[in-house]
């Protein structure tokens, strides 16, 4: 024969019933069902019911409940009560107390009288849910037949699961508030990229735009280049103009290409046109193009070509042009300083990463301003520099042709003692 269970026994399995309520997928009114019965179980009361107290409104939605007909809502829609209308259950919210009685007791306000009325019931215990000194909630058990006077150890078997409700109430209106805070965040991005897309397109739309006049504009200044050499045409004034005009043009013409080369990165449809090639070469030639603007300058460019031939295979065209970039940034914020390009003495194969560094001893970078490195249209001024030429371009489009091309761009600098770039791509 079984042994009978004691209501400790008892207690403890309710509770260990209730955790694993509150732990499981189930939606928050499953969970509050499980926890009304396991409770309900205990006292033995022939209604329940579990609601969640929405400060803001000063009242309380009903969340699960268990009775006979006079005690469940039988309406439309969602139960919810004004706590301005009911003095007995706001109290036990604002004073974070319990009250408990039956038809006979003697002391009944007129209040708890008319409730009793209104719902037929002989008993009634109410309990707040109440976890981190915030109350979540109200539980409340009726009985219908025979008033039950509330034993020390229903009282605290009801407050021990009260709490429980109190936490499984805060789990769901933690994940409410995540989910709503995710939604905003989508939708924010959404909102984003659609602003991004229409920005996009109108920097390709206006860059094709300008294109045609400024052809023209470059073309006719080559023209009249040509006309006054042929013609002997030695004013020097009219000759610089000419000049002029045709150096203002391609200095045009290479900002719309740098604003395409944005709009197309931003996208993320970049062409990447890989073929195999002597890294030396490329340097060789780095070198002997930006040699002179380092010399303008008064800066010393060194480039230390590897002894050994080394072949990668990767976007020659855009690894140049990222070179190029790093190099004219250091030029612009190093005077008469020293510029080197160097590689990491690696061996390597299609599986290693090549590593090139750009290191000068310009001004630096104060650390403030490193978030907004790689950001278009940016840049940063500085006394040193005397005024900030470009577009603030340059970083953006390498580091996207770095990313394009499954590498990075990365930067360690001081502020007054230089800085070093380094670019990262795969090598095969």
């Amino acid at each position: 024969m079984a042994q009978k269970k004691s209501k400790d026994q008892i207690a403890f399995e309710a509770l260990q019933n209730a955790v694993e309520s509150i732990t499981s997928d189930s939606n928050l009114t499953e969970v509050l069902t499980n926890l009304g019965e396991q409770v309900n179980r205990l006292i033995g009361c022939d209604a329940w019911s579990i609601s969640d107290y929405i400060s803001s409104t000063n009242r309380l939605v009903t969340l699960a409940e268990s009775g006979p007909e006079a005690w469940v809502y039988q309406g439309e829609g969602i139960e919810s009560f004004d706590l301005s209308e009911n003095e007995t259950t706001f109290s036990v919210i604002k004073e974070q107390k319990m009250v408990h009685y039956t038809v006979e007791d003697d002391w009944l306000a007129e209040e708890e009288k008319k409730f009793i009325a209104e719902y037929g019931h002989s008993s009634l215990m109410m309990l707040p849910l109440i976890y981190k000194d915030e109350v979540m909630g109200v539980i409340e058990f009726a009985n219908y037949g025979a008033p039950i006077h509330f034993t020390d150890f229903e009282i605290r078997i009801g407050q021990l699961l009260a709490n429980q409700c109190a936490i499984a109430i805060s789990h769901s209106r933690m994940i409410a508030e995540q989910q709503l805070q995710l939604d905003k965040v989508t939708r924010l991005k959404e909102q984003a990229d659609i602003a991004n897309n229409a920005k996009s397109r109108f920097l390709a739309n206006m860059s094709h735009e300008f294109r045609t006049p400024l052809n023209v504009i470059i073309g006719f200044s080559e023209y009249l280049k040509e006309v006054f050499k042929d013609h002997d045409v030695n004013d020097e004034e009219i000759n610089e103009s000419v000049k002029s005009i045709h150096l203002a043009g391609q200095h045009l013409m290479s900002i719309v290409e740098d604003i395409l080369d944005v709009s197309v990165i931003e996208s993320g449809v970049v062409e990447i046109r890989a073929n195999k090639f002597e890294l030396g070469a490329l340097l060789y030639e780095l070198k002997s193009t930006m040699g002179i603007l380092a010399d303008e300058a008064g800066n010393k460019l060194i480039v230390a070509l590897p002894t050994d031939p080394i072949h990668i295979t990767a976007d020659r065209q855009k690894l140049m042009q990222i070179l190029i970039n790093l190099l004219s940034n250091a030029n612009k914020f190093t005077k008469n300083g020293i510029i080197r390009v160097s590689i990491e003495p690696v061996v390597l194969n299609d599986a290693d990463s090549l590593k090139i560094h750009v290191e000068d001893t310009g001004i630096g970078i104060r650390a403030e301003h490193m978030d907004r490195l790689f950001k278009p249209f940016s840049q940063i001024n500085d006394a040193y520099s005397g005024m900030t030429k470009g577009t603030g371009l340059g970083l953006s489009l390498s580091q996207g042709y770095a990313r394009a091309m499954g590498g990075n761009i990365s930067v360690v600098s001081e502020y007054e003692k230089g800085s070093t770039f380094t670019v990262e791509i795969p090598a095969g």
